[in-house]
């Protein structure tokens, strides 16, 4: 299900972009944000790279808030180091989506993609936190382990995340169709 009103299109990549930045800077659990909620609705939904550009965006945009004014640092900060370890399963999933969802989704569905989103997520960014690591986790596989371990209750506050927010967007978004295709067809 492809939205194809243009303008439309541009006010869902604005919702998708605004609760991508304000969900990083309201107060919340580690991890419990929709960035990938949104990453999973951009390539269902909207099924357009300028959804994931967007979202990136707005993921950069709350990373200079969080960098810069919550955390100060001495020296203005562009890019959190390891930012790829971020980005790179944000691409990952959008493709995964964008290549296996060629109808609408199912609740089901949503689930699975949000699941999927929020493993890939943690093996990915999690390996990025234990290759860079110099004194906490040692380079070998028991090291790695021990990182992912120690990441579990990440992993649980991501999935819950992505869980809500995926549920709350694909919600909003079903009944706004919904009621928009009963006002089409009546009108």
């Amino acid at each position: 299900m492809k939205f194809e009103n243009q303008k439309n299109t541009g006010y869902l990549l604005l919702g998708l972009a605004l609760i991508v930045f304000f969900s990083r800077l309201i107060p919340h659990p580690p991890n419990f944000t929709g960035s990938l909620a949104a990453i999973i609705f951009g390539s269902v939904v909207l099924r357009s790279w300028k959804a994931l550009i967007g979202i990136i965006l707005a993921y950069f945009c709350s990373d200079l808030v969080i960098n810069n004014i919550m955390y100060w640092h001495n020296e203005f900060v562009w890019l959190s180091p390891g930012f790829y370890w971020i980005f790179m399963p944000f691409v990952i999933i959008f493709l995964w989506n964008l290549l296996r969802s060629k109808k609408e989704i199912s609740p089901l569905g949503i689930f699975g993609s949000s699941l999927f989103a929020s493993i890939i997520f943690f093996l990915i960014s999690n390996f990025g936190v234990w290759s860079a690591s110099k004194i906490t986790y040692t380079h070998d596989l028991s090291g790695l382990m021990l990182c992912y371990f120690n990441a579990l209750p990440f992993f649980g506050y991501e999935l819950a995340g992505t869980l809500f927010y995926s549920s709350a967007i694909f919600s909003v978004y079903w009944l706004y169709f919904y009621q928009y295709r009963i006002n089409v067809s009546k009108g």
